[in-house]
């Protein structure tokens, strides 16, 4: 006996599907995705939960006549030096450019099934799937360091760092690019956000500390408390404290020095960074300043700073 479902996409645009309760939800959101086209990354129920793919119709209780959602999703490419990863809708990945910069997973490949995330260094790939497994490939892959289970995942230059559910922190790599944080083990608990530059790593715990590790690093300590978020630019961070001011480390031309400007950041609600050397914060005043390579701070309205400046600017974003 088949049960009747209903696939719809949020266009409104729907597939009328027949399965025998013993299909995989798997089963059913490749058929689906036959008959609407796309790349369907989920299939939501009818209470708005993901479907788990392994589990069977009958297992998740699905009733003839029930309607679930698609959920389309955009292609996510990662590059390494010379070869690219693009990671589909569906939740595999295709990959293009030569073997030893990770432009062939053909042995990986079975296991690149399910995916949600990728990231690359300059000769390897990395991959989370919805289980949590991570799958890798590319130049000189050495094994995983032991079994462990991965929600979110950065890379520095050479070396991988990724965030377990239960708030701990794997890394594997390249040890002068952070990829060995035995240093700093005990430290790295409740995790919440990781980012990474060049060559290091920082990651924000749950009690507001940061704990960095890899390459060259000369944070102030004392000044590294009660972060709320991190950003990088190539080879410098910048933490966003609760009091909504900011702290900078790292090379000045990369922007890790905003001394000359600190007391201008104030009440900043948010900071960000381009893959250069460039960080913008959003503060509540309309007053925007800026830093160039000379670390000259100037007060300017309207006028944009060299690929390798400071700038943040109060009220309206930059």
């Amino acid at each position: 006996m088949s049960v009747h479902l209903t696939v719809a996409l949020a266009s409104g645009r729907h597939a009328d599907i027949d399965v025998s309760p013993g299909a995989t939800i798997e089963d059913l959101r490749r058929q689906a995705q036959e008959e609407l086209g796309g790349s369907i990354r989920h299939l939501l129920g009818p209470r708005g939960d993901a479907l788990p793919r392994s589990s069977s119709v009958g297992e998740v209780g699905l009733a003839d006549g029930a309607v679930l959602t698609a959920v389309v999703a955009e292609c996510q490419v990662a590059a390494s030096m010379l070869a690219f990863a693009c990671l589909r809708g569906d939740g595999s990945v295709t990959t293009l450019g030569p073997e030893k910069y990770g432009g062939d997973c053909g042995l990986a490949q079975e296991s690149l099934q399910t995916v949600v995330k990728i990231q690359s260094t300059l000769r390897q790939f990395a991959a989370i799937r919805e289980d949590g497994t991570v799958v890798h490939w590319g130049r000189d892959v050495a094994p995983l360091p032991g079994e462990f289970k991965a929600k979110e995942i950065q890379s520095t230059s050479l070396a991988f760092a990724a965030i377990c559910p239960d708030g701990s922190l794997v890394s594997w790599g390249d040890p002068s690019s952070g990829g060995d944080s035995q240093e700093v083990q005990a430290q790295l608990r409740n995790v919440q956000q990781l980012q990474a530059n060049t060559d290091s790593f920082a990651a924000v715990c749950a009690d507001g500390g940061v704990v960095c590790w890899g390459g060259f690093l000369d944070p102030d300590d004392d000044e590294l408390k009660g972060v709320e978020k991190i950003q990088a630019t190539s080879a410098a961070f910048a933490a966003l404290r609760r009091d909504g001011s900011v702290v900078t480390w790292g090379p000045a031309q990369n922007g890790g020095n905003c001394s000359k400007v600190r007391d201008r950041l104030k009440n900043v609600q948010h900071i960000q960074a381009n893959p250069g050397n460039l960080f913008r914060s959003f503060c509540r005043n309309p007053l925007r300043w800026q830093r160039g390579d000379l670390g000259m701070a100037r007060l300017r309205r309207g006028q944009h700073g060299s690929r390798r400046s400071l700038k943040a600017s109060e009220g309206n974003p930059v």
